[in-house]
């Protein structure tokens, strides 16, 4: 088992999309939901919530999701096809694949 000093964090900002598509890797947890979130993912903003969904399960979220890994050594995400960015410079449009570690 991989030990850290500090959490590592990663916070990223979607820009400007209407609905983006995840996979999760592994084993996560979401506040708020005691099952285990795996696999392939689509999130919106609908009616001022953001939600998840999975097949036929719906997760809402009231202004951030947080995805924490069980396992951030080998626990990893990947976002497809969005612009992504901090602040308004160095947006770009990409898919991204993020080990948790």
């Amino acid at each position: 088992m991989i030990t850290y000093k500090k959490e590592p964090k990663l916070s990223v900002g979607i820009i400007t999309e209407k609905k983006i598509n995840l996979d999760l890797y592994g084993e996560f947890k979401a506040e708020g939901y005691k099952p285990v979130l795996s696999g392939r993912f689509s999130a919106e903003l609908i009616n001022d919530k953001i939600v998840c969904k999975r097949g036929n399960d719906i997760f809402e979220f009231q202004n951030e999701v947080l995805f924490e890994p069980n396992d951030p050594g080998i626990e990893s995400f990947l976002i497809k096809d969005v612009t992504i960015g901090i602040n308004s410079t160095g947006k770009e449009r990409k898919t991204k694949i993020r080990r948790c570690s």
